[in-house]
């Protein structure tokens, strides 16, 4: 009961700890998310109004441009008129292009800029001042110099030249409070998002401190939950090796009883079977002496049953060498080798290369392992492989023996086989275990397969 308490109080602190876990991350999301647009506005507008600043200032250095640039064409025309010298002239009218040039960006649209109606006021009176300046140059021109004087005297020219100035004043002036209350909403939107950047700091630090004293919490609980496991790993582990070792015991023991049933079951074949055919094949040799003057068809069903005895001696002989081959326990494991890959690739039709070293006697455990694997390794190469040719390889070293038999059929993935067709793999490692020995199984799509053993020597079954 307390632990199922504690259980529950520990599952209703996880459910807490993740709720609060969200929603401080999503108010720190949209907070972040809401600054973020702050900043960007901020950073957009702080853009915008400095090139309007920029602008605004730039224009009152081209209104005083031009107020300079005006009494400068008014200059130039009166030393033309005094010197007639053409210099004067030429560079009244460089001047005067520039002037035009200036008036023009007075038009450049964008904050900051003159309204249209001081723009055209402007113009209108530059332009003014500009006929006054003009008429007076062409009356030189064409009337000589006491018609220009004559237009010199009058007011015209000083009254378009102080209502040029008073005008850029008043414009000048205009620009000035408009910079100065732009730049004050400038510094109070900069003061704003100083404000959020902090309040956006601020909340990170908070939130770095917390999750800081959460995340050692959670690595304290991660480090005991990590040993838990750790501890129930190892008793897996270790469970698994026990029944591992178990299963690969009973495996082992199985082939060694399934080895000696099949010694057993041969012997008796060989022996009562055997005994059995070959009185039963002597019988009928017998009959068939005794009885010379047998009719033809009698005659007949006699031989048919004298083959069919041959037949079965042979099958039992085949059934025999399946289930124990007799020849390892008479001529070794290099003879029966030979014997055995010539017989079953003739038969098969495939092709068969062996290089089997004579060896000293091994043991019988030893050679029959060996002799298994080859014979399992050429029942799957007839079974799948559809193999042209077999390469097989047995040769013996100070200390142990190697088994190589290599195939050029289709290949298989190891991955993708089967439960079922893996039991004759597994058969074949199961051996090797019992004998300390090793098995390899190398295999590639469309290449062949190359399955490699090593076996010590000193063998012994276990």
């Amino acid at each position: 009961m307390k632990s199922s308490t504690r259980e529950f109080i520990g599952r209703l602190g996880v459910h807490r700890s993740r709720a609060w876990t969200i929603v401080w991350l999503a108010s720190g999301f949209l907070l972040s998310v809401i600054l973020l647009v702050v900043s960007e506005s901020s950073h957009y507008r702080f853009a915008r109004e400095n090139e309007a600043l920029l602008r605004a200032v730039r224009l009152t250095t081209v209104l005083s441009n031009i107020v300079g640039r005006t009494s400068m064409l008014e200059s130039m025309e009166r030393g033309y008129l005094l010197s007639h010298d053409n210099a004067y002239l030429e560079t009244y009218r460089r001047s005067l292009d520039e002037l035009d040039r200036m008036l023009d960006e007075l038009h450049e649209p964008g904050s900051g800029g003159l309204p249209e109606a001081d723009q055209i006021l402007l113009t209108r009176t530059v332009r003014e001042k500009l006929d006054v300046i003009t008429a007076m140059i062409h009356a030189y021109e064409s009337e000589g110099l006491d018609s220009a004087i004559r237009l010199a005297r009058s007011d015209i020219g000083k009254s378009k030249m102080l209502e040029l100035k008073n005008l850029v004043g008043r414009l000048t002036k205009d620009r000035h409070a408009w910079i100065t209350d732009r730049t004050a909403r400038w510094v109070q939107d900069l003061m704003i998002s100083r404000v959020s950047i902090a309040s956006l700091a601020l909340f990170t630090i908070v939130s770095l401190l917390v999750f800081a004293r959460r995340g050692l919490r959670e690595i304290r609980r991660e480090r005991e939950l990590s040993q838990e496991l750790a501890d129930h790993r190892d008793r897996l582990e270790q469970t698994v090796r026990e029944r591992t070792q178990e299963l690969s015991s009973l495996s082992i023991s199985l082939q060694h009883v399934q080895e000696q049933e099949r010694g057993r079951l041969a012997r008796e074949l060989h022996d009562e079977l055997g005994a059995i055919l070959t009185s039963s094949k002597m019988g009928l040799s017998l009959a068939l002496s005794k009885l010379p003057d047998m009719s033809p068809d009698i005659f007949a069903k006699v031989r048919s049953v004298m083959s069919a005895l041959d037949s079965g001696i042979d099958l039992k002989r085949r059934i025999i060498e399946n289930l124990r081959p007799s020849a390892l326990d008479h001529l070794g494991l290099t003879a029966t080798l030979q014997m055995y890959l010539d017989e079953t690739c003739a038969r098969a039709g495939v092709r068969c290369r062996h290089a089997i070293d004579e060896a000293a006697p091994l043991a019988p455990t030893v050679a029959i392992a060996i002799f298994r694997i080859v014979q399992e390794s050429l029942t799957n190469i007839f079974k799948y492989a559809k193999a042209t040719e077999i390469d097989v390889s047995l040769a013996r070293s100070a200390h142990s023996i190697s088994l190589r038999i290599a195939d050029d059929g289709e290949g298989f993935d190891l991955s993708g086989v089967s439960p079922v067709e893996k039991h004759g793999l597994v058969g074949m490692r199961q051996r090797m275990v019992a004998l300390g020995g090793r098995l390899v199984i190398e295999s590639t799509l469309g290449r062949g397969t190359v399955v490699s053993c090593l076996v010590p020597l000193d063998a012994q079954p276990g």
